[in-house]
């Protein structure tokens, strides 16, 4: 079945009802459905995330960063950054940034089209996805660039 409208409850199923295990993989995919439910509101995505139980929402904030690199046509810096700070707080940005750093390090070189027949190869992830950030989170994606460039480009000073 299509959803045509939404409402509060709608923008959470199938997860609100699937096995409590599968839970956290589920609310990790649901950002994916919400960019076209929701019309890429990033906003709107932070406050459903934010609205989920404590041991939920981590996955919920990841993908909504996946869904931001699904959803963007160049998978640049500044709209990450600028969609991932809509998130309600610097946590959940952080884990927004965090997954996406990730999934940047994962798929860098791959082909990703914009149409049929217009491509672009994805980018590395850079330090400049991390300036927002502050604390651990920082460290953990400066530490992760860092990885990237080291076991992907040879970059290991």
């Amino acid at each position: 079945e299509v959803v045509t409208k939404r409402n509060s409850d709608q923008e959470m199923i199938p997860c609100s009802e699937v096995a409590f295990k599968y839970q956290g993989s589920c609310y990790f995919e649901l950002p994916y459905f919400w960019n076209t439910l929701l019309t890429d509101d990033y906003s709107r995505m932070g406050q459903l995330c934010q609205s989920l139980p404590a041991d939920a929402y981590q996955s919920c904030f990841e993908g909504v960063g996946r869904a931001i690199l699904a959803a963007s046509d160049d998978d640049s810096g500044p709209n990450l950054s600028d969609n991932c700070a809509k998130m309600p707080s610097k946590e959940a940005e952080g884990n927004c940034v965090l997954r996406a750093v990730s999934i940047l390090a994962a798929t860098y070189g791959e082909k990703k089209y914009k149409t049929e027949n217009e491509f672009y190869f994805i980018p590395a992830p850079k330090t400049d996805l991390c300036q927002d950030l502050s604390g651990n989170q920082k460290n953990d994606c400066l530490s992760r660039v860092k990885e990237f460039n080291c076991l992907k480009l040879g970059k290991c000073n």
